[in-house]
């Protein structure tokens, strides 16, 4: 990996991960674990393990299939969050039979129901 794609994705994290902890209210931070065995390039949300993609090719396959080994290493739901230029963020989620690709609002949606479900963390405002 170059030092220009590292830096990308180095970026998208910090763009994705300040755009997560405005929208959930918690704090959202960065993997900066060079082997990634704490999982995915996000830490700190319960229960997930992010995977974060800055690409103009999409790739999704085999950016799903990444997401899912990297987060049964620890046991949490993988997902996949990934924007191309000039373009908003999407997300790849879990869904019947592999995954479905969704809005970022669609995502944060999913987040919000599990961490107020399972985790008590983020209530519903309205």
């Amino acid at each position: 990996m170059s030092a220009m794609s590292r830096r990308k994705g180095a970026a998208a994290e910090r763009e994705l991960s300040k755009l997560l902890s405005e929208e959930l209210g918690i704090e959202i931070v960065r993997n900066t674990d060079p082997q990634r065995v704490t999982g995915g390039d996000i830490l700190t949300i319960p229960g997930y393990s992010l995977e974060v993609k800055r690409c103009e090719s999409l790739r999704r396959p085999s950016w799903w299939e990444q997401s899912q080994r990297q987060a049964a290493r620890v046991r949490l739901e993988g997902v996949v969050f990934y924007r191309q230029s000039r373009k908003p963020w999407r997300a790849l989620v879990s869904a019947e039979g592999g995954y479905a690709d969704v809005t970022f609002e669609e995502a944060l949606d999913r987040l919000r129901d599990k961490l107020a479900r399972l985790y008590g963390l983020y209530r519903d405002a309205a």
